[in-house]
């Protein structure tokens, strides 16, 4: 049914914006003056965003994630420099599918996991055929655990934590008791990138993917905060250099390498402002064998 989301499927997740006001409403002031202006009205871009994804059918959805994703993430609209073309494709925090979506019009196979119940099902009534979507979590150990997904009405879906402990931040989150896998158990082939997004558990699900990795070498993309983490972000950075990668991160319109990364600089100075240009979150990884260096 147009104008409600089907299956409660969450409101805007990384679409939102963060700390934007919302629009004054009412009548314009009167003029004091020749020299009196009336205050700017600023675009509610929070609002607009959850809005389109509260109104519009599933497949649409799907379709214009990627566009709109890409102003938060500009590496989404350079897959296509750094993903192998042809090789399959592991999408770790799948959302509503915006990095799944491009994927799968690049690579031979994409296995999309996502653990809520709600987007996975909706990714399973939009994705063409080369793409298998699994309701299930991502860690070092197979079983079950509890995702939280936090309260907000901001859609903070998208930031849903196995994290321990992540409930007691917000008494009001939604808790779903859900499975848990290892990329390693699970006979995957020929992968040739790996895109994890799961907001302070990377170091888990590269854990359970050891394997995975030192056999098919993939890219790797990795979205981490500090603010997700209780441990300093290079030690992320120090673990994945120790499986041989060498790594990235795009600021600026362009790629730099991985130490000239500061977290206070590039992150912390940026609390208030997460889906600003000077925020960055996403590190890309490449094998030190592989010739690869992205530079556009």
């Amino acid at each position: 049914m147009v104008g409600e989301r089907r299956g409660g499927l969450p409101r805007g997740g990384h679409l939102v914006g963060e700390g934007v006001r919302h629009p004054h409403h009412g009548h314009r002031p009167r003029r004091a003056g020749p020299a009196a202006e009336a205050p700017p009205v600023k675009l509610d871009v929070a609002s607009l965003k959850a809005a389109l994804v509260d109104v519009l059918p599933d497949p649409l959805v799907y379709r214009i994630a990627p566009l709109i994703y890409r102003g938060q993430e500009p590496e989404l609209a350079r897959l296509r420099s750094f993903v192998p073309r042809g090789r399959n494709a592991v999408d770790v925090g799948g959302w509503l599918g915006p990095w799944t979506r491009e994927l799968s019009r690049w690579c031979g196979r994409v296995d999309t996991f996502e653990p809520q119940p709600d987007l996975a099902a909706f990714l399973r009534k939009v994705v063409p055929a080369n793409v298998t979507v699994h309701e299930v979590a991502v860690s070092d150990a197979a079983g079950r655990t509890r995702l939280v997904v936090p309260s907000s009405r901001h859609g903070e879906n998208a930031l849903a934590s196995v994290r321990p402990g992540a409930a007691d931040a917000d008494p009001d989150a939604i808790v779903h008791e859900v499975d848990v896998v290892r990329l390693d158990d699970l006979g995957f082939t020929d992968v040739g990138f790996l895109k994890v997004d799961v907001e302070g558990h990377e170091r888990e699900v590269l854990d359970g993917a050891t394997a995975l990795i030192g056999r098919d070498r993939p890219r790797i993309l990795l979205e981490a905060e500090q603010r997700h983490l209780d441990t300093p972000l290079h030690e992320l950075f120090d673990h994945v250099g120790a499986l041989g990668y060498r790594g990235w991160f795009l600021h600026g319109g362009g790629w730099h390498a991985l130490d000239t990364f500061d977290v206070e600089q590039r992150q912390t100075a940026h609390l208030d402002d997460l889906t600003g240009p000077d925020y960055v979150n996403n590190f890309l990884f490449v094998p030190t064998e592989d010739e690869f260096t992205p530079t556009t």
